[in-house]
This record gives C-alpha cells, sequence and structure tokens, in this order.
C-alpha cells in the first residue's frame, strides 16, 4: 500500500505544532564586542580552508589576538599552500560559561607575515602551540565577518541519554504506527542439537 501524495498521514490525527523560534528556546545573536570579548579568553579553536573541488579543511590551531587579528603558527604544508590558490578563511570556536554555551564563527582573510617588525609586534614568537611540530610560519587573519550566538546548557536528566530534551513534538500511542512483531528463530529441540525444521 502506498500513500496517496498530499494525502494526511493516517497516523497522525492531528498536525504537530510549529517547533518553537530560537529565540523562545533561550538563543540570542552576539554582537561583533561580545564575539572579541568571548575570542579573547580562549586560545584554541578551529581554522578552515576552502579547497578546489573538494571539502574543506579543518584544522585546530592555537592562536593569539592582536588588534582585532587572529595570530597562528603553522609548519609548511597544507595550509601554507592553499594559500597560493585562496585567501579567504573561516575561524570557529565555541565554548561555556556558567549556564549557557556559545559559538563564535569568524570569515575573513589570511596572510603569511614575512616582515620580522610585524611577526615581534603582534606576539606571534611567543604563541605556543600545542602540536609539537615546530612551526616558524607566521600567518595573520584579518576578520571581515563575525557572528555568535548563545544557547542555553540543557538541565541534566535521569535518562538514558542523560540529557533533557528541550523540545519535541507531542507523541502518544495512538499517534503512532505500531511497531512491528520481531521475528525470533524456532527454539532448538532439547538433546538433539538440532532446528525443528531440519529434524523432520
Amino acid at each position: 500500500m502506498t500513500a496517496v501524495e498530499g494525502a494526511p498521514n493516517p497516523y497522525l490525527r492531528r498536525p504537530a505544532p510549529d517547533p518553537p523560534t530560537p529565540g523562545a528556546l533561550g538563543v540570542r545573536e552576539l554582537s561583533a564586542d561580545e564575539c572579541w570579548l568571548l575570542v579573547r579568553r580562549q586560545s584554541l579553536g578551529r581554522f578552515a580552508f576552502p579547497q578546489r573541488e573538494r571539502a574543506p579543511l579543518v584544522f585546530p590551531m592555537n592562536y593569539l589576538v592582536f588588534e582585532d587579528t587572529l595570530i597562528v603558527r603553522s609548519a609548511p604544508g597544507t595550509k601554507l599552500e592553499n594559500l597560493l590558490h585562496t585567501s579567504l578563511v573561516t575561524f570557529e570556536l565555541d565554548g561555556t560559561d556558567r549556564a549557557q554555551w556559545w559559538s563564535v564563527v569568524m570569515e575573513g582573510c589570511v596572510r603569511r607575515m614575512d616582515a620580522d617588525d610585524e611577526i615581534e609586534q603582534t606576539g606571534a614568537v611567543d604563541l605556543v602551540s600545542w602540536n609539537p611540530v615546530p612551526k616558524f610560519d607566521f600567518l595573520r587573519i584579518t576578520p571581515t565577518l563575525i557572528t555568535g550566538r548563545r544557547f542555553p546548557n540543557p538541565t541534566r536528566h535521569p535518562s538514558t541519554d542523560g540529557h533533557r530534551v528541550l523540545w519535541k513534538a507531542p507523541i502518544d500511542n495512538g499517534r503512532l504506527k505500531p511497531s512491528p512483531i520481531p521475528h525470533l528463530p524456532p527454539p532448538r529441540q532439547r538433546g538433539t542439537g538440532m532446528d525443528p525444521a531440519t529434524s523432520r
């Protein structure tokens, strides 16, 4: 039996309510100043490069902030090779404080710093990377677009998944499709080690 296009779901007697808006769930957009305040408190983010005809590359990167720009260190390899094709990058970081989670996304341009004066002025030489690989190339990211959000940290609840669900459509047994009866193999006959079907 196939469903007729446009026909109501026979297992749903009335349509579910519209999901609540992000604002109703406590999600709040952050200003650029609020985003920078959070960025200055952190030291690790995710550095994303676009690739031609391939999925973007994402690297965890330590960083420092200097005059509303981000400074990172790199070793020769994929990141520097991508700079030959594009200077566009995205930098993402997130965290939690009090009872809220937050996320900040920065889009902008990156360039390799070649002047010793700029490298010393920005403090790049003192930037410590968690990756032990020696890194003597210094990159500077200038964000052109900054967005961020705060959202509530769900309260712990004694359930199988350990979290309280913030919202879901109301469901009851009268509106659900019945679960199929599980198929179990026939029991083996005692003393024979054979299935009834094979012993006939």
